[in-house]
């Protein structure tokens, strides 16, 4: 929260008073302290002043004072640094309210940073699935607001560009700040709900998933490339004007590649999107697919983007496409040794394990005796092999139970092979035994299941 005192200069200057003898001292009555108590003065300036609740958040606020800026350029720069540094109180991803006094307009005008719900679901939606708006997760979760406020009170009321009240920000949460008491306990006390969260250990916890300690410098890289992204967007439309750089940071958030990350993340984890069943072994359904595909086979992609309908084919293809359109989502893994395995898994996935594929067809609902065929139990060696080495290597130390700690590409890849070993009974060590069970306990591998379910009429076994 930031309280800004605008004079006819927004330029504060603090003088710091050491005090060294005391006998003759007059000290004023607000400044007089218990025994014992730290000496904390009353800060009074002429022209300015600045109030939160943290020190490096008033220290960006002041920094944009001192460069020119004014009392409202110097409030979105505090609210974008206690995004970042004050995250036990609130965050940039959720809600932020601002109430602004200007001089020339002569009146208090509220910004309400409140995010709104989805436009794909309304109260009957939740009704129906017996969800409700409160406790944790997303079901409570809204369109972030706190950016929206900040943008609005800058575009409207500011003098600067969102580069200039952003980059504090950025830099406290690129070169990292030091964690305070408050947020490390915040930390401590959520450790259960980051387990349902991997990328939240990720993001708030040491690598050996070891929590930060009061004092000890945290870094948020994943933040900072939200922000530098805004920034890059503003810069590409800044030849058009101030205001269309910062709406060309806003469209980037709520509309560009930063919206469709989000979205897709909150279908990855179970958030309502539009979905059209095609039966793949009708005529009707043929007849369909054959429109859409050009091959007439699947897996197929249709994706409307800015105006225009793209269409993605082949497995390989489609999970490129979504790495690129999404890369905060990582579904290749972020390290290059890492990388190159999940890559090379996939594409022997893809293209080999002929035996297996013929001896052990995909029958999702069915179970059946293991053929125990030599070439598909040499596959079936390999492919346990693989699951070993990514998840010793990789996996393990990667804050979760997939191939490479959270879902990527590969997973994606294996998990039609999970439900083959399934299905046949195929016996494996205990680390093939615990990522199948990761596999087939993901919540939109058993939403996938569970409609496979409810979806008469059967369908014969297929490769």
């Amino acid at each position: 929260m930031l309280y800004a005192v605008a004079m006819r200069t927004f330029v504060a200057i603090v003088f710091a008073l050491t005090l060294i003898r005391v006998v003759f001292a007059q000290v004023p009555v607000q400044d007089i302290q218990p025994p014992g108590a730290a000496f904390r003065p009353a800060v009074m300036g002429l022209t300015g002043g600045v109030s939160t609740g943290h020190p490096l958040t008033t220290a960006a606020a002041f920094s944009v004072l001192l460069k020119g800026g004014n009392a409202f350029d110097a409030g979105v720069a505090s609210l974008l640094a206690g995004g970042v540094l004050e995250q036990d109180l609130y965050s940039l991803g959720g809600e932020a309210l601002v109430l602004v006094y200007s001089k020339k307009e002569g009146k208090v005008t509220s910004v309400v940073g409140q995010g709104w719900a989805p436009a794909a679901v309304n109260v009957e939606w939740y009704r129906s699935r017996n969800k409700t708006l409160t406790g944790s997760g997303l079901d409570p979760a809204v369109v972030p607001g706190a950016i929206h406020a900040a943008l609005t009170v800058l575009e409207r009321w500011g003098t600067m560009s969102f580069e200039d009240v952003a980059t504090p920000a950025i830099d406290y949460a690129e070169r990292g700040f030091p964690m305070r008491e408050s947020t490390a306990s915040a930390i401590g006390n959520q450790l259960k709900f980051f387990e349902k969260w991997p990328d939240n250990q990720k993001y708030w916890l040491k690598p050996d998933h070891s929590v930060y300690q009061p004092g000890e410098t945290i870094k948020l890289p994943t933040l900072a490339r939200t922000l530098r992204r805004m920034v890059e967007a503003e810069r590409a439309a800044k030849s058009k004007g101030r205001a269309a750089g910062i709406q060309a940071a806003r469209d980037l958030f709520y509309k560009g590649d930063l919206a469709r990350e989000m979205v897709a993340f909150l279908k990855k984890s179970g958030a309502p999107f539009e979905e059209t069943l095609i039966r793949y072994r009708t005529f009707e359904g043929k007849s369909r697919l054959n429109q859409l595909s050009p091959t007439g086979k699947v897996p197929f992609l249709v994706h409307q983007r800015d105006g225009r309908e793209i269409k993605v084919w082949d497995s390989l293809a489609i999970g490129e496409y979504l790495a690129e359109l999404f890369p905060s989502m990582r579904l290749w893994p972020e390290a290059p040794a890492a990388r190159a395995y999940a890559r090379s898994i996939s594409a022997e996935m893809h293209s080999g394990f002929r035996p297996l594929r013929e001896h052990l067809g995909m029958a999702l609902l069915e179970r059946h005796p293991n053929p125990n065929n030599p070439q598909a139990n040499n596959d079936i060696a390999r492919i346990e092999k693989m699951w070993r080495e990514a998840r010793e290597n990789w996996g393990k130390s990667g804050g979760g139970p997939f191939l490479f700690g959270h879902w990527t590409i590969a997973d994606a890849m294996f998990a039609p092979v999970v439900t083959r070993f399934r299905t046949y009974g195929v016996k494996l060590g205990a680390t093939g035994s615990a990522y199948m069970d990761a596999v087939l306990a993901d919540p939109d591998f058993r939403l996938w299941e569970e409609r496979a379910r409810k979806d008469p009429p059967p369908e014969p076994p297929t490769d």
